[in-house]
């Protein structure tokens, strides 16, 4: 699988983060958008790298996707939907390219990554951290991220780390 992520990320560029939940209409009636933050997807110019949690655990799922799955259970009066998260997490409109990965506790399967953690290291200097160990679903952010991700870690876990270059254009702003 990790052989199989780095040919699709290499000189590929992420254009969107979307995350994935459901419509439903207030008191108001106005339709608000309750994201699930259980998937996040990562679109690039063919495919999507789809993250997901896995069942309660402080562990998610990532692989290669071609949709945006909605796997999941609503309410009568709800309508899955998704929502563009890119503009709040990407710093930049260039640069985007995913140039290394550090996962976290990983384990690699034929089609799929399992991972405590993963950091992003982006062409144009941004990192973007994800991590499972929400209660609502998944973490998204940059620095300040990881850092309480540590913070919030025990004193005697274990974190076996695992560098993945996937270009070798770095930080060119």
């Amino acid at each position: 699988m990790l052989k199989k992520l780095k040919e699709k990320l290499h000189n590929n560029i992420i254009r969107d983060i979307y995350v994935t939940g459901y419509l439903y209409e207030d008191e108001e009636g106005i339709n608000e958008f309750s994201p699930t933050m259980d998937y996040v997807y990562f679109k690039f110019d063919d495919c999507f790298i789809e993250i997901h949690t896995l069942n309660q655990e402080i562990k998610f799922e990532l692989k290669v996707v071609h949709l945006i799955d909605y796997n999941y259970e609503i309410d009568e009066d709800m309508t899955v939907s998704k929502s563009t998260v890119g503009n709040l997490i990407l710093d930049m409109e260039t640069g985007n390219n995913i140039v290394s990965m550090r996962l976290y506790n990983s384990e690699e399967h034929k089609d799929s990554l399992i991972c405590e953690a993963i950091e992003l290291r982006l062409k144009n200097g941004q990192i973007i951290f994800c991590d499972a160990l929400s209660y609502d679903g998944l973490n998204i952010g940059g620095h300040r991220k990881k850092e309480i991700w540590e913070y919030s870690l025990p004193e005697d876990k274990e974190i076996k780390q695992k560098n993945v270059d996937i270009s070798d254009e770095w930080q060119l702003f």
